[in-house]
């Protein structure tokens, strides 16, 4: 880039050409999004919010992480509100866990890519931190 100088200022900048780097996805990386993201779709198929209300969430190691309590509509897409930690109740607190982090195996919410530490280190949810979707809202017109 070349600068001339203005009337009354003293500038002289002389600089080649810069290389721009912009990370791109490659077209296998773009269409593994894209498969996600069917798969998704296919797999939460004509679920709606009170389909996934009461069910149990499992870690990827087989443990039972929560009940999911509620679907929300988070500010970065829809989240299930679940009660993790404590024992009998006593001790539990509700966080919102993205929908995107959640899969379907044999008839059984899996967390995907959330450790247990992760999940316990969740923001506590409070009402009202999200839009609670009424029980008929069909999951995937917003996936």
């Amino acid at each position: 880039m070349d600068v001339e100088q203005a009337e009354g200022a003293e500038v002289d900048v002389d600089q080649p050409d810069a290389a721009v780097n912009v990370e791109e996805m490659d077209e296998a990386e773009t269409e593994a999004m894209e498969a996600e993201s069917q798969e998704r779709l296919i797999m939460f198929a004509d679920m709606t919010a009170s389909d996934l209300e009461g069910q149990t969430v499992y870690g990827t190691d087989g443990d039972e992480v929560g009940e999911i309590e509620n679907v929300v509509r988070a500010s970065d897409g829809l989240a299930a509100v679940v009660g993790v930690g404590g024992f009998l109740g006593l001790g539990e607190h509700r966080v919102a866990i993205p929908m995107d982090r959640l899969t379907m195996t044999d008839g059984q919410l899996m967390l995907q890519n959330l450790t247990d530490d992760e999940i316990r280190d969740l923001p506590a949810y409070n009402d009202g931190d999200a839009e609670e979707l009424e029980g008929n809202f069909v999951l995937t017109d917003e996936m």
